[in-house]
């Protein structure tokens, strides 16, 4: 998946624009199991490699999708469904989410800032500092069980690793 603009609604306009920063360009590994749910997803709407520019996610319409219609339509009832209302939960928490996740798998700080488009580590420690592992021993926590990452995300082990693959990127 690769994450090259964003799309921003100004004064009521929906508007593309580039990103932030170069680091912010950037193309994102996914698992085997999602990348075969999003080609499906696409395929339903007819959507192939000849329209590489066609949104991924998009609204009843077709067009794209409004963060407010978002979070009223999807987000809120997903958050009802989980039983999870009331702790201020946003689509942005997912973010503080993934860094968690990618904590608890020991992913290197490096490669936690690639994947969040961050420009530098300073950017990804400044942000994510309460989330990030401080003033204790780097262990692998995948051994010890469960692991309550967040306050809104609680997570296991983590994903297993296939034997042979590369999972993290060179420093």
């Amino acid at each position: 998946m690769t994450i090259t603009e964003t799309l921003a609604e100004v004064r009521g306009h929906l508007q593309f624009a580039d990103v932030k920063t170069k680091a912010a360009r950037r193309t994102l590994d996914v698992p085997d199991f999602l990348a075969v749910m999003l080609a499906q997803h696409l395929a339903a709407r007819g959507v192939d490699g000849r329209k590489p520019d066609a949104l991924v996610f998009v609204s009843a319409g077709g067009g794209p999708l409004r963060a407010t219609h978002f979070r009223k339509r999807v987000w809120a009832p997903a958050v009802k469904a989980a039983s999870l209302e009331g702790q201020g939960l946003t689509f942005h928490h997912l973010r503080h989410s993934a860094v968690g996740f990618l904590i608890a798998v020991n992913a290197p700080p490096r490669v936690i800032q690639r994947r969040m488009g961050h420009s530098s580590i300073r950017v990804t420690f400044d942000v994510y500092g309460s989330v990030l592992p401080q003033g204790r021993g780097v262990r692998d926590r995948r051994s010890h069980g469960p692991v309550r990452v967040l306050p809104w995300c609680r997570c296991g082990a983590g994903p297993r690793r296939r034997a042979g693959r590369r999972d993290a990127e060179p420093s």
